[in-house]
Order: C-alpha cells, then sequence, then structure tokens
C-alpha cells in the first residue's frame, strides 16, 4: 500500500510519514557539521538534539576557534534558530553548515561609528571574501532560478552576503546589533572613508573588489584608505 507523509491513522493520530523520525528519535541524533567546505566535524548524540546542542558538541571538539562571534547553523537555505529541533541527515551531501563569524573580527564589543564615517577597506573586503570562499558551497540560494542550489564564489553578491555573512553576523552584536563595518573595525578614524562607491547588490563581490583595486592602482592610492559602501556601513536588521 502507498503511504504518503499526508495520510495518518485516526486511531494513533500518528502520521504515516512519522516511522523514519520516531526511529531516529530513539537511536539519538548523528550528523556531519562542516565549518567550512574542506573540514567537517561528527557529533553525535543519545537524544534528540536542538540547534544550540549540535552549537555546542562542535564548540566542544574545537575549543581552540574563535567562539566570541555569532554562529549560524544551516542546511541548504534554511537557517536554524536555537531552540529547532534538528531533522535527522537523510544521506549524504545533505549535511549542517556551521558558520562561525568570530573568524571576522576581534574579540570585545563592536565600535559606534556614524554611517557616514564608516568607510571600509580593501583588506577587509578580502577578509570577507575568504570567509565566504571556505563556506560557500555549503550556502545555497534563496530567490529566483538560484534557489535550492548551492552558491559559487565568482556569483556570490551582496544579496547573499546579507542573508549569509552580513546580518547574521552583526545581529545582536555588543547587545544592540551593528553594522560590519563597526564589527569588524579596530578603530573609528582608521575607517574613515576618502571616497564614496555605488554599484548594484547584484554585481559579484569579486568583481567589485577587482574594481576597487583597479581604481586605487591608477589613483596610487593605498590599499587600506577606507571607501563608504552602503551595505557595510549601516546597520541590516
Amino acid at each position: 500500500m502507498f503511504c504518503t507523509g499526508m495520510l495518518h491513522t485516526t486511531a494513533s493520530e500518528t502520521r504515516c510519514g512519522a516511522m523514519p523520525d520516531t526511529q531516529s528519535r530513539a537511536s539519538g541524533f548523528a550528523a556531519a557539521v562542516r565549518l567550512s567546505f574542506s573540514n567537517t566535524v561528527d557529533v553525535a548524540m543519545e537524544r534528540t538534539a536542538t540547534a544550540s546542542d549540535v552549537i555546542a558538541a562542535v564548540k566542544a571538539k574545537l575549543p581552540g576557534d574563535p567562539w566570541h562571534g555569532n554562529v549560524l547553523l544551516s542546511r541548504g537555505a534554511r537557517k536554524f534558530t536555537a531552540t529547532d529541533e534538528m531533522p535527522p541527515q537523510t544521506k549524504a551531501g545533505n549535511e549542517l553548515a556551521l558558520a562561525n563569524y568570530g573568524r571576522l573580527h576581534s574579540a570585545g564589543s563592536p565600535l559606534q561609528i556614524p554611517t557616514e564615517l564608516s568607510g571600509i577597506t580593501i583588506p577587509q573586503i578580502q577578509a570577507l571574501l575568504a570567509f565566504m570562499q571556505g563556506m560557500v558551497l555549503c550556502w545555497f540560494g534563496t530567490f529566483g532560478a538560484e534557489c535550492g542550489r548551492p552558491l559559487s564564489f565568482e556569483c556570490f553578491n551582496l544579496y547573499h552576503a546579507d542573508y549569509w555573512i552580513l546580518q547574521p553576523a552583526t545581529a545582536g552584536a555588543g547587545g544592540r546589533g551593528c553594522s560590519y563595518v563597526e564589527l569588524v573595525a579596530e578603530s573609528i578614524e582608521a575607517q574613515r572613508p576618502t571616497w564614496f562607491v555605488s554599484h548594484a547588490w547584484k554585481e559579484p563581490i569579486v568583481l567589485f573588489l577587482r574594481c576597487l583595486l583597479r581604481h586605487a592602482a591608477v589613483r596610487d592610492l593605498h590599499w587600506a584608505m577606507p571607501s563608504r559602501e552602503a551595505p557595510f556601513a549601516t546597520q541590516l536588521q
């Protein structure tokens, strides 16, 4: 007899599709968690697990990692909150991904920098791209033709960055949330912009960086000279 998850028995009120989940509850929870595309940690628990449990298990296995910032546990395009019960891993390639945003900034509270003074430097954009490069194949598109498909380094744009890096990295930081520049800045003065840059969010960030590098080379500018770009200078929550 063919049975779908939409059918249920009236006697027990148990969904026909619930048997695999019941089995996973009895046997506990196990999953592979990617901290980058090339770094995977296996976690196992003798009970059901929440996202918070999985994050704690990974932290316990990697105590030397910089866990002072926000983290994001995801699978495909889905982001998990701390109390979400984790669904079982059903197949290879269906691993969880854990983004550790503490790798992007030093410990301590974010600085408070006026938006108009929140420039971002080329090295800071390069650091964001380096972080993204390690995670991008673990992240999926959320809209349009790319929905449900892995993203790529070459096509990763500001819409992707907003969803996967800028908002989750800065949400609640310092108790109030902050802009990305405030999160990664070491001093207020070092972020004071000299140029204002306007560009389309749909442009891949790697191409945007090439434009900045060319701009700096043509005008003989120091790479650490900040330019103001709105997505990095404003609080996006």
